[in-house]
């Protein structure tokens, strides 16, 4: 791994907002930190774009039709100088959420490798966070119920997640010296800055990735893509007074925090009938009506502004990450029926997973959805108490046909350096609810690493449960407190497993808590209703493509053609074998907007009448379209 010792320090700003055109300046340096292996890498995660239920919403309707922005997986290592097998990966993936699939496929995809990826890298010491973007494909979730509205399991879409994570994890292990910064929005410090060319930095703050609206059909990364774009962008190409600090290759991951209560929509929320269903939260720029568009951009550019400012000012104002220690943990629980003790020596019990009635009304912030989800199960008495006082809508825990509906065993994850502790929550934590956590991990670990931590919360992550509520908030059961899955007790109970475990975390452990009953995985047996195009055509069909298209008056390509079909040879070099002169290749053109001037090309090739297909021969092909673009100047 070809990773530099890099000192890390805690910046001590909170996060601001500020204006249009804001430029942040840099200080003088503070003092150093400890060194630590370090390393950042990025990959490309973007599914199919069309024809894919997103996901976020659960809104049959919402289907993707195009992109907006590409989706991406960024991926922080940090590791003990001294004890290069101590380390941990950090993933921030544009999705809604980690998943237990997903996970799966990355540390089976890092075995495969082989070498020091399966080394180093394992189920302990990675954890998967989401963005909680809703403007992305679903599809790939290992639970049923999330995969409902996406019409199933898309393999396709999976797999895209999986591979670009893995390589963004193989570049990070892989990249020349690299450093990190993070800072988080809800607590007054959070590390780390470094002592060399700054290569990759990430944020944690809390804001829901709901800036683009239930009826936006463009895939993009939502306000955290708009952020990390805008601060990769402006360290390495921008005009500001950081432009040119940052080396090439820097890697910005905006990361989630406890998003349970934040969200993007600042303005009241309006209602179309006076019911909560119908309500919509609003963004600054709700009155531009573009889908959220502006909005998501300005909420974006919020998170930058913020984190450009900690970037120029982190060297003068910020404490040492200091202790050399990197540790993490990772185990499962399973949530159904677990029984616990209560700080005050009660006890407690935590259930098989439901969501309430409550749920349907939406957040005050999002629309909700009615449905009659009674007739598919109705609760055992048993549970029923147990998630009292919440009335279920939906028993999702106890329902395994044709399999798992929602998870009950959820993973426990915390990571450690220096004195910065990391929470890896798999659910929405509430404010409340994660400052609760934050505290009670921080007094547990304050004995064992010997000052005072700075404890953050990133999520949701590795296995998605939903929301994380106080027992408060779950007792008024508004949205989120139907959306906690496993009781009242469900904050506690997290608190209580990541505190037993706090001792992994002592520079002197060495050893693993009992990893846990393994969550079911569903990617063999998930259903998928989901059309697909298609993989091979039979000699004698017709062949058929769609393109965003120019105008052919553009370009007449006399002695060319406009479209054609090429076949790949045995060497891996295509060669055209049909060219627009070709009687069975069809080129066909479509205006779309008169006034935008877009238009549509179709490109279809007929295998099959009379002596088109003697010689059309077994092998794979591809259409390749010749368009010529004008611009709104006429040039062309």
């Amino acid at each position: 791994m070809v990773i530099s010792e890099i000192g890390l320090s805690l910046p001590v700003l909170p996060l601001p907002t500020y204006p249009r055109g804001y430029q942040a300046h840099p200080t003088p340096r503070a003092a150093d930190g400890d060194k630590y292996l370090l390393g950042v890498g990025k990959g490309d995660i973007t599914g199919p774009v069309v024809e894919i239920n997103f996901a976020g919403y659960a809104d049959t309707d919402q289907v993707g039709s195009g992109l907006r922005q590409r989706l991406y997986s960024r991926a922080f290592i940090i590791g003990d100088k001294s004890k290069p097998a101590d380390r941990f990966v950090y993933l921030v993936i544009d999705t809604a959420s980690g998943d237990t699939a997903v996970r799966n496929g990355i540390v089976e995809g890092l075995k495969a490798l082989g070498g020091d990826y399966a080394k180093y890298y394992n189920n302990r010491n990675i954890a998967v966070t989401g963005t909680h973007s809703h403007a992305g494909p679903g599809g790939w979730w290992n639970y049923l119920l999330p995969q409902v509205t996406s019409l199933g399991f898309d393999r396709q879409g999976y797999q895209a997640i999986v591979d670009g994570a893995v390589l963004s994890i193989k570049r990070a292990h892989d990249s020349s010296p690299r450093a990190i910064s993070t800072h988080h929005h809800d607590a007054p410090a959070l590390p780390p800055r470094l002592g060399r060319q700054d290569d990759g930095r990430a944020h944690l703050v809390p804001v829901h990735g709901t800036s683009l609206l239930q009826n936006n059909t463009l895939v993009a990364g939502d306000n955290k893509g708009v952020a990390a774009w805008l601060l990769e962008r402006e360290v390495t190409r921008g005009t500001g007074s950081l432009a040119g600090t940052a080396a090439e290759g820097f890697v910005a991951g905006f990361s989630q925090a406890n998003v349970g209560t934040r969200r993007p929509t600042l303005e009241n929320s309006t209602c179309a009938d006076g019911l909560s269903q119908s309500c919509h939260g609003r963004g600054p720029e709700f009155r531009k009506l573009d889908l959220g568009v502006s909005s998501c951009f300005e909420i974006g550019r919020r998170q930058f502004a913020g984190a450009l400012s900690i970037l120029g000012a982190l060297s003068a104002k910020s404490t040492p990450v200091v202790g050399p220690t990197v540790k993490s943990f990772h185990f499962y629980h399973d949530m159904a029926f677990s029984k616990f003790r209560l700080p005050d020596g009660t006890e407690a019990t935590t259930c098989p997973a439901a969501l309430g009635y409550s749920r349907t009304r939406g957040s005050g912030r999002e629309s909700g959805v009615v449905r009659d989800f009674g007739v598919l199960r109705t609760p055992s008495a048993e549970q029923k108490k147990c998630q009292e006082p919440k009335p279920i809508l939906f028993d999702v825990g106890e329902m395994s046909t044709p399999y798992a509906w929602s998870p009950n065993v959820v993973d426990v994850q915390v990571l450690r350096v220096g004195q910065l502790v990391v929470i890896v929550s798999p659910g929405e934590a509430t404010t409340m609810a994660g400052r609760r956590w934050r505290e009670a991990v921080g007094a547990e670990v304050r004995g064992l690493i010997g000052r005072d931590p700075v404890v953050v919360l990133g999520g949701p992550a590795n296995t998605y449960s939903h929301y994380i509520t106080t027992r408060e908030e779950f007792g008024i059961q508004r949205y989120e407190g139907a959306s906690t899955l496993y009781g009242q007790h469900t904050l506690a109970a997290y608190i209580n497993l990541t505190v037993s475990a706090a001792h992994h975390l002592a520079p002197d452990a060495s050893s693993s808590p009992a990893p846990g009953p393994s969550p079911p995985d569903n990617r063999k047996n998930s259903l998928s209703f989901i059309t697909g195009p298609a993989a091979s055509y039979a000699r004698g069909a017709t062949a058929r493509a769609v393109f965003v298209g120019a105008n052919p008056r553009n370009n007449l390509r006399l002695e060319g053609t406009y479209a054609a079909v090429e076949r790949l040879e045995s060497g891996g070099q295509w060669r055209r074998v049909r060219g627009d002169g070709d009687w069975f290749l069809v080129y066909s053109w479509k205006r779309k907007d008169w006034l935008f001037g877009t238009s549509e090309v179709t490109l279809e090739w007929y295998t099959g009448e009379d002596g088109a297909a003697a010689d059309v021969q077994p092998g794979t092909y591809r259409f390749k379209y010749y368009g010529d673009s004008k611009s709104l100047f006429g040039c062309i």
